[in-house]
């Protein structure tokens, strides 16, 4: 793979990856608010 051909996916993959991470935060932590809600 040459760089260009790099360059070009990352710059397809990066808002994908940075969709997923912010999914995943965001699941963290309904999971953590639904854990403490049983907690009280």
């Amino acid at each position: 793979m040459d760089n260009d051909t790099l360059a070009d996916y990352w710059r397809d993959v990066s808002p994908i990856l940075k969709q997923q991470a912010q999914e995943k935060r965001e699941n963290c932590f309904n999971d953590r608010l639904e854990y403490a809600k049983k907690q009280f």
